[in-house]
Order: C-alpha cells, then structure tokens, then sequence
C-alpha cells in the first residue's frame, strides 16, 4: 500500500489539481492532513459550512470530515 500525505482540507485544496487524479490514476491513497485546517473549520467555520452543517443537522467539523471522504 503506498499513501501521500498533504495538506487537503476544504480551505487548501491543492491535491485537486494534478495530484488526486494523479494518485486515484495509480493506486495511491491520498490522506489528507490537517483536515479541518488546524481546528479553523470546527471552530471558527465559514458560514456556507455552518449552513450547511445546520440544514443536515451536523456539526460542521463531521460536514467538513465527510466531504474529505
């Protein structure tokens, strides 16, 4: 099993470029580190997240952490 591991949250998303598809392409886990920006998006969340994490009656870090996945 081969993972790379990157910054990849819903604030930094880099991967998305050449990366992720890259990764899915060849087999390649991708893990996303530091998923809710450092406690930024559970704390102190954008308010589309926090609408959204409040019509699906969630908090907003599980909306960003289900998003990931």
């Amino acid at each position: 099993m081969v993972v790379n591991q990157v910054e990849y949250n819903l604030r930094v998303r880099d991967p998305e470029g050449d990366l992720l598809p890259y990764c899915q392409r060849e087999g390649v886990t991708l893990m996303a580190y530091s998923p809710l920006d450092r406690g930024k998006l559970a704390k102190n969340p954008p308010r589309e997240l926090r609408r959204i994490a409040e019509e699906l009656g969630r908090t907003p870090a599980q909306v960003a952490l289900n998003w990931l996945i």
